[in-house]
């Protein structure tokens, strides 16, 4: 097992209190398993999968502190202008964030071209 699916498997079990279900495990051992799927099966165990949709996996990416700073504020800010129900998962909030932010920028500019 590799550091992509060690990683998101120790966070399952941090949030589990820790106990792995045997198929999380196997899945994670198989090489024919990729990271986005098992990704996907570790969030399906979670229940947080909605009734319709597809893991959608952003990546990630190196930031300097103050591009960190500015893109935690623009989340926060878009998480918490509309507020969601207090119970509603992280994962929601950074959903919801993402959308908002993609939807004021699509509103910004509607014409233009790509490239």
């Amino acid at each position: 097992m590799g550091i992509s699916k060690a990683q998101p498997l120790a966070q399952y079990a941090r949030k589990s209190g820790g106990k792995l279900p045997k198929t999380l495990v196997e899945s994670a051992i198989d090489p024919k398993v990729g990271v986005e799927q098992f990704r996907a099966e570790i969030a399906e165990q979670l229940h947080e999968k909605p009734e319709k949709g597809t893991w959608f996996e952003i990546g990630g990416f190196y930031l300097t502190a103050d591009e960190k700073i500015e893109i935690e504020m623009g989340l926060e800010r878009a998480e918490t202008i509309e507020p969601l129900p207090a119970d509603a998962p992280v994962w929601l909030a950074r959903k919801v964030a993402i959308q908002r932010l993609i939807a004021e920028f699509l509103s910004t500019y509607p014409n233009a071209e790509n490239g």
